[in-house]
């Protein structure tokens, strides 16, 4: 335990992070990180997989002369494949969430 301004530190559920020990326990503070790292993996998910289509079906545009046609495509399916994959996503979290509650017999 360290002090740092005249407040008690300790060290946090991922390694060399210092969060303030006042009332939060590791436990709390790993599941808040994971909720985090959750949300900025899936914001990145659903961002960079239709740009990365995109540029890929631009590519076979430029190659085959086609126009946007394939690029729209890609990235069309690629923004419903990520919807479609959080979809399930959250419905599988929501179940495993909602298994043995009282309100589920």
């Amino acid at each position: 335990m360290r002090t740092r301004g005249g407040q008690r530190i300790v060290t946090g559920a991922v390694s060399g992070t210092l969060t303030p020990s006042a009332g939060t326990s590791p436990t709390e503070i790993g599941k808040l990180y994971a909720g985090f790292t959750y949300a900025l993996a899936t914001a990145v998910e659903l961002v960079l997989t239709p740009i990365v289509f995109f540029l890929l079906g631009r590519f076979l545009d430029d190659r085959f002369g086609s126009g946007p046609v394939i690029a729209v495509t890609f990235a069309s399916g690629a923004v419903l494949g990520v919807v479609v994959k959080m979809f399930y996503a959250y419905r599988a979290e929501f179940a495993r969430q909602e298994e043995g509650k009282p309100w589920t017999r």
